[in-house]
């Protein structure tokens, strides 16, 4: 019974609802304009209404390609062998050969509904040719505007984007404040161990989000005709990559102790990478930072114990791995084109500088 219930919540109402409606629609203008078979175009627009408008308009496309093939083909083998189903079936023969070959087998079942009209009437005068022609661009033409006009889960880049990076930003920050020994939990208690906890939780609904975006822009990439997938996919590539080095340097941050004074360098440096973390161009003045907190590092004093030692050298492992955190963000900003940074970061260039207007923060 519980199967039973999982499939029907599963049947996908507004797609039989709308392929109904055009079929119906199709077949009352064929009829309308006195064509012969009208009841076809009522088909070719089951045929054509796909899931997504992507997939609906290059079902489309090949099964006009598929029209022109199937009138050459019919035309040569009738008027040559006559009408008769042996000619019928070599058309299908070499017609299923011919749309393997180009790649349109979706149009194969719809002009061979079509063909089999040229046979009936034993006929492939140009009379003929037109009137089947208007009952595939009825049919599909009406499958194209249902299609079109159904309402879809939309997919807005730049809000998803600002999203994720109000998450990152925050998630950030909050490790700087646990290294200045500021155990903020989302509520007034400052307990380390919830602090920990708060951080973890943070950390793995980001993965969650990226993991829901990632599958969320593959169905909404196939409703959209000029859609800004190749951009999302790679911003969604640079923050998984990003996300993985957060998790390095949150493991280690959690094992530091000792209350030294690099462990503050450190986490001005932290936060200000969150502070500057939604601007495209800022990255560059936040790595010369963190590569002078580098040689910072290097040239104070030697640690005089095993602990300082030890402690020394796990912070001078988070600071490289900001450091690399900063380089992918260098990275995908530099292979953005000027568009990129004004569509997507609100940046122009302006006498040679850069100005990024800052967007506004996502709100939970």
């Amino acid at each position: 019974m519980e199967k039973i219930k999982n499939k029907i919540s599963k049947l996908n109402i507004r797609f039989g609802v709308q392929v109904s409606l055009g079929s119906i629609l199709a077949m009352f203008f064929a009829q309308l304009l006195g064509l012969k078979y009208g009841v076809t175009a009522g088909i070719t627009t089951l045929l054509t209404v796909q899931n997504t408008k992507r997939e609906t308009l290059e079902v489309s496309l090949k099964r006009f390609l598929g029209f022109i093939l199937m009138v050459i083909t019919t035309y040569l083998l009738f008027n040559s062998l006559g009408y008769n189903i042996y000619v019928f079936g070599l058309f299908i023969l070499f017609y299923v050969l011919l749309c393997n070959g180009f790649d349109i087998q979706v149009g194969i079942v719809s002009n061979a509904v079509l063909a089999s009209h040229f046979l009936l009437e034993q006929s492939t005068s140009w009379n003929m040719i037109v009137n089947e022609f208007f009952i595939l661009l009825i049919g599909a033409s009406m499958g194209i505007i249902i299609n079109l006009l159904t309402p879809i889960r939309t997919f807005n880049v730049k809000e998803n984007q600002d999203m994720v990076d109000y998450k990152t930003k925050e998630t950030l920050e909050l490790i700087g404040l646990r290294l200045k020994g500021q155990f903020m939990t989302g509520k007034e208690g400052k307990d380390p161990q919830l602090n920990e906890l708060f951080i973890d939780r943070k950390i793995r609904d980001l993965d969650l989000d990226l993991d829901r975006l990632n599958r969320d822009l593959v169905e909404a990439s196939n409703n959209m005709v000029n859609s800004d997938e190749a951009y999302f996919h790679h911003y969604l590539q640079m923050r998984y990559s990003q996300i993985n080095i957060m998790k390095l340097i949150w493991t280690n941050v959690k094992k530091l102790d000792m209350d030294i004074s690099q462990r503050d360098h450190l986490a001005d440096l932290v936060i200000e990478v969150s502070q500057g973390f939604v601007e495209s161009e800022e990255v560059e003045l936040i790595l010369r930072r963190a590569e002078e907190a580098l040689s910072y590092f290097r040239s104070d004093d030697l640690p005089k114990t095993r602990d300082e030692f030890e402690e020394r050298a796990l912070m001078y492992v988070i600071l490289n791995d900001i450091i690399g955190f900063l380089e992918l963000k260098r990275k995908f900003v530099n292979t953005l084109t000027r568009e990129d940074k004004k569509v997507y970061w609100n940046c122009d260039k302006i006498d040679g500088v850069i100005y990024c207007e800052r967007k506004e923060e996502y709100k939970r």
